[in-house]
């Protein structure tokens, strides 16, 4: 079992042996124009349902097994958007990026089953058992042309 998804199964079990595709929601950005896009889907890497990359501008389609991913958004229309998953009882899950200063802390996470969030705050982990933190990753595309090998700190020179 990889660590990316050791990991996911220790925060959702019911990742584990889906069958049903499991969504990536973009909330209001592109993944292609997100760094985390390449490290993101390495975290599902082995999870045995397909994994879907849907793009939602409007904060309002509910996807069923969606992981909505944000980064700096429109904290009404998200709360708005959580509220709806929330009353429709659509199994979801958030991946909170780019909140450096910890703006975001004090979101509603609703009914969200984890939330995996990059940037570490002690009064959140008191406050909502639910939140992981996870490393930043890397940026996309960064594995490109790696043929496996790297070379050893003498032949660098």
């Amino acid at each position: 079992m990889s660590r990316s998804l050791l990991f996911l199964s220790l925060i959702c079990p019911l990742l584990v042996g889906a069958i049903e595709p499991i969504r990536l929601v973009w909330v209001n950005q592109h993944p292609h124009k997100s760094w985390e896009e390449t490290w993101i889907h390495e975290l599902f890497e082995e999870v045995s349902a397909p994994i879907v990359d849907i793009v939602e501008k409007t904060y309002t389609q509910i996807y069923p097994r969606a992981i909505l991913i944000f980064s700096n958004p429109d904290r009404e229309k998200l709360d708005n958007l959580l509220r709806a998953y929330s009353k429709k009882n659509a199994p979801f899950a958030l991946i909170q990026l780019s909140d450096e200063e910890l703006h975001y802390t004090d979101l509603e996470y609703h009914k969200a089953a984890f939330i995996l969030k990059n940037y570490w705050s002690s009064p959140l982990m008191l406050k909502d058992p639910r939140v992981v933190f996870f490393p930043l990753g890397y940026k996309r595309n960064f594995w490109e042309g790696y043929q496996g090998r790297s070379k050893s700190a003498c032949e660098r020179f």
